[in-house]
């Protein structure tokens, strides 16, 4: 995963340093592998970097974390954190913020963007067996916090099964992977032009 997040690190430097503003990269863990479509994960990085450039005044950070996670069935995940220094998000639009068109009352800022790149954000993370949320960090800012599934070996039968259903899915065997994401992206492309402001 560190190699993903490099990668859109020097695919956005031009805009950050545009609105100088610092990305800043931290591992707080020793294994940042996780079981992921490179190209489809390529996407959430770039969405969530993108989002927190977007809506960052100048001359602030962000900050991406990888780190160690696990999720509510104690199983280990990779955890990311994408942190900004902008305006944050109305508790009560922290969910709200990830359908689609859905813009937050708090960063209605001119930005542009169609509304869309949270709810694709969220559709490739869900797909991939992970969870996504925001917050708001105690010193300002929205943080997104991906989990994702980072165990090479199944326990159990269902495990396995359920892990090479996932290996379909994720290799395009599975025609649906792409096609769910891909009609996402289709409407993005289609409401581009409209004065439709994204959030959060």
């Amino acid at each position: 995963m560190r190699e993903l997040v490099d990668v859109i690190a020097r695919d956005l430097a031009a805009l950050t340093d545009s609105r100088q503003l610092t990305l800043r990269v931290r591992s707080e863990t020793n294994d940042t592998r996780a079981f992921v479509d490179r190209r489809q994960f390529l996407t959430v990085i770039q969405n969530l970097v993108a989002n927190a450039v977007k809506f960052s005044p100048s001359q602030r950070e962000i900050t991406i974390v990888l780190a160690d996670g696990e999720f509510p069935s104690g199983r280990p995940a990779l955890c990311m954190s994408v942190r900004d220094q902008g305006v944050g998000i109305p508790e009560n639009e922290l969910e709200s913020i990830f359908d689609k068109f859905v813009q937050s009352s708090k960063t209605k800022t001119g930005a542009g963007g169609t509304g869309l790149g949270l709810a694709i954000t969220r559709e490739i993370v869900t797909l991939h067996g992970g969870s996504i949320r925001a917050g708001n960090h105690p010193e300002g800012g929205a943080v997104f916090s991906v989990l994702i599934p980072r165990r090479d070996t199944p326990e159990t039968k269902d495990e396995t099964l359920g892990t090479l259903l996932a290996v379909n899915l994720l290799r395009g065997t599975d025609p649906s992977f792409d096609r769910r994401i891909n009609s996402l992206k289709a409407v993005e492309a289609g409401t581009m032009g409209r004065d439709t402001r994204s959030a959060h």
